[in-house]
């Protein structure tokens, strides 16, 4: 669409990428609102990965761009002079990626072409490394049509995602997927569907079983290969979730590497240590998994360690009456050593403010957290969207906590003073305990924190998960349910009858949405807007800013729990027919199933689980619908809420009344496989990838990890 020339910028003389955009697309006047619209975006993104862009305008009737100047290489001249890479130099050069995209994705802007040769590998002085992600040249604005002409296939196809090449839209998984095709690529020297022609490789994009890395490249972690596979899959809404949740998920990865380098086999055991045992030689000072953060933050959540100074230009920029032409693509001068090892890019980000500010030190990132939900009578529960399935199994996925699922339960009788608990149950462990200065409403988990909403002190309590820093905002309408998203933080103000949207950086709110009912559960949905469940019945839908989506869907009575997943939203309600499913879309429509006695909260995770007030739990296939039953037990006397991770290997159901947390196995026939009782009764719980965390009425917010 353009060639690109190195240039100097008289005023500052430096040297900058200037792009002239082609003759013929310069004469078009849709392509010049495009043009518009693309240079005003990208120079919105402030992001160590994304290259800034300087000036846009037009001279002579030619429009043209003017970027910083990278002096180094890309990824597509690497790919062909060292073929495949390690695991490790994968993710260190591609995480940044994932990074930058994030970014992108928060301002509304999805890239659509995402290929090797638009990530460029800056080198600087001792051949230090620094990735950036360029040409948004074909990007668009989720808030608008297409610009592109019909007829026009945007992309490169060997990264196409499916819905793209059936003529959907592309949105920010068509970003996610190609990605994924990069990933695959960076491991096995070449795209992961490698055909012949252009139609055999569209085939293969929309039909062909996603190929597995660990099939064909030996030594690559499984954790990582599931990344892969979830990236790529045929269906946007079992991808991630955003690119932040899949730059938390490559976090763990990378420090199981780093970690297994640093495996030796000690000469002599030491005491209590089995002869032939193996230890980790660990570095100085070096954090353990709970504690160490990945190298690059979640680009959903701003700020980590600052990015290494811009490298300086190794020759002297051409005169700017006579430009060097250069290829289409950024300069591509210096290649790196092929498979030197190179240090993570750090990732700083100055972005929109977010709802999970990090902590003070670079801690453990992952995505979009969940909804809430909170009951009038009975408890209920609420959660998120959907979830990556593999980070469940990373022995040290708590460092990234990016699926996040809340239920909140309801108030009443005298709280304990002092915290025990039992556990009962293989590979559950005590972990933190965070004391507040009130009973809790509702706790939700974000990247990096813990939130606390206090309805009676009308605060909201932030305690970073890492480093047990602790801040406490104002809020006001008496804040119960909350929920904490990738960019936006939710809060049911009952008091005010309003959702309130609040800014997770400073505390403070932003917007809000009236409502016709007292708010009462929060479900998250996959890009960050809430649906709210009112008094009145209401299951509204209101999108980031606080503006009302569509018709609003109705349940009698009302729900008291709410969930998104499996491409619908779920409300529970404790009627006969008290499960009651709500299209997506904008329409309103809403459909009422018989779901046992009194369901009162709803979760998904391979299907579609129930709490029953009896203390059934039972899962529903929701394929159908008849929403055919596919599991049931009797778990406790009573049940209150359930939450799960989806897909994940556990639900988990609580009981105020016996004050008692179930865990119940999500695959296969389900059975209770662990419990943990409490000294004081439980009123609200969150569950991410690895821990559970147990609001108690004595002020006391107690984790438990799992394995």
């Amino acid at each position: 669409m353009g060639v690109v020339f190195q240039a100097t910028q008289l005023a500052l003389r430096r040297p900058v990428a200037l792009k002239a955009i082609a003759p013929d697309l310069a004469a078009d006047a849709e392509y010049r609102e495009r043009f518009q619209r693309e240079s005003h975006l990208a120079a919105l993104i402030d992001h160590p990965n994304v290259i800034p862009v300087y000036e846009a305008g037009e001279l002579d009737g030619t429009l043209y761009l003017i970027m910083r100047w990278i002096d180094g290489t890309d990824l597509d001249e690497l790919f062909k002079t060292s073929g495949r890479l390690s695991p490790r130099r994968a993710i260190t050069l591609l995480r940044p990626v994932a990074s930058a995209l994030a970014a992108a994705h928060r301002h509304g802007l999805v890239h659509r072409d995402i290929k090797p040769a638009n990530v460029l590998i800056a080198r600087g002085y001792d051949d230090e490394e620094h990735i950036y992600l360029t040409d948004f040249g074909i990007a668009r604005h989720t808030d608008t049509g297409t610009l592109t002409r019909t007829g026009m296939f945007v992309g490169t196809i060997d990264y196409m995602a499916p819905e793209r090449i059936e003529g959907n839209r592309g949105d920010a998984p068509s970003d996610i997927y190609s990605f994924g095709c990069m990933l695959f690529q960076a491991l096995a020297g070449r795209v992961p569907f490698d055909r012949p022609t252009d139609i055999s490789k569209i085939f293969a994009h929309v039909n062909d079983p996603i190929p597995s890395i660990r099939d064909q490249v030996a030594g690559v972690p499984a954790l990582l290969d599931e990344i892969i596979v979830k990236s790529m899959a045929k269906r946007p809404e079992d991808r991630f979730r955003s690119a932040g949740e899949l730059t938390a998920a490559l976090g763990p990865v990378l420090h199981q590497l780093d970690t297994a380098e640093r495996t030796v086999v000690s000469p002599a055991p030491e005491a209590g240590v089995p002869r032939g045992a193996t230890t980790i030689a660990a570095a100085p000072d070096t954090p353990s998994p709970e504690q160490a953060a990945p190298p690059t933050p979640s680009p959903e959540h701003a700020t980590a360690p600052s990015p290494a100074p811009a490298p300086k230009p190794e020759r002297p920029a051409p005169k700017p009456e006579q430009p060097a032409p250069a290829r289409t693509e950024h300069s591509k001068q210096t290649q790196p050593a092929p498979e030197q090892p190179a240090p993570a890019a750090p990732v700083a980000e100055r972005s929109a403010p977010t709802s999970d500010p990090p902590g003070p030190p670079a801690g453990p990132t992952a995505t979009t957290p969940r909804p809430t939900t909170r009951m009038p009578d009975r408890p209920a529960a609420a959660r998120r969207s959907r979830r990556s399935p593999i980070l469940w199994i990373a022995p040290i996925a708590v460092l990234a906590v990016a699926a996040v699922l809340i239920v909140i339960l309801t108030s009443g009788g005298h709280s304990a003073t002092g915290t025990k608990v039992e556990i009962n149950g293989t590979g559950l462990t005590e972990g933190r305990t965070v004391t507040v200065s009130g009973q809790p409403g509702s706790i939700s988990l974000g990247t990096r924190n813990l939130w606390v909403s206090l309805p009676e002190q009308n605060e909201l309590v932030r305690s970073n998960l890492y480093t047990g820093a602790q801040q406490s905002f104002p809020a006001t309408g008496n804040p119960t349910a909350i929920a904490a998203g990738t960019a936006a933080l939710w809060v049911a103000q009952p008091g005010s009858h309003e959702l309130a949207q609040f800014n997770g950086d400073s505390g403070a709110q932003v917007h809000g949405a009236k409502l016709s009912g007292t708010p009462v559960a929060i479900a998250l949905a996959p890009d960050s807007s809430a649906w709210v469940a009112d008094s009145t019945g209401a299951i509204t839908h209101v999108a980031l800013g606080g503006s009302v989506v569509g018709t609003p869907a109705h349940s009698a009575p009302p729900a008291a729990g709410l969930d998104v997943g499996e491409g619908w939203v779920w409300g529970a309600n404790g009627a006969s027919k008290g499960l009651v499913r709500v299209d997506s879309g904008a329409s309103g429509s809403s459909t009422a199933y018989a779901a046992g006695p009194s369901p009162v909260a709803v979760a998904t995770d391979q299907g579609v689980w129930t709490a029953s007030a009896n203390g059934t739990l039972t899962r529903f296939d929701p394929r159908t619908d008849q929403l055919r039953v596919n599991a049931q037990i009797p778990v406790g006397s009573t049940l209150d809420a359930v939450a799960a991770t989806d897909p994940g290997p556990y639900v988990w159901a609580l009981s105020k009344n016996k004050k008692t947390l179930y865990r119940v196995s999500a695959t296969g026939a389900p059975t209770v496989t662990g419990t943990v009782a409490f000294a004081s009764a439980p009123v609200a719980l969150a569950v991410n990838a690895s821990s559970v965390w147990v609001a108690l009425q004595n002020g006391e917010v107690v984790q438990i990890r799992f394995s």
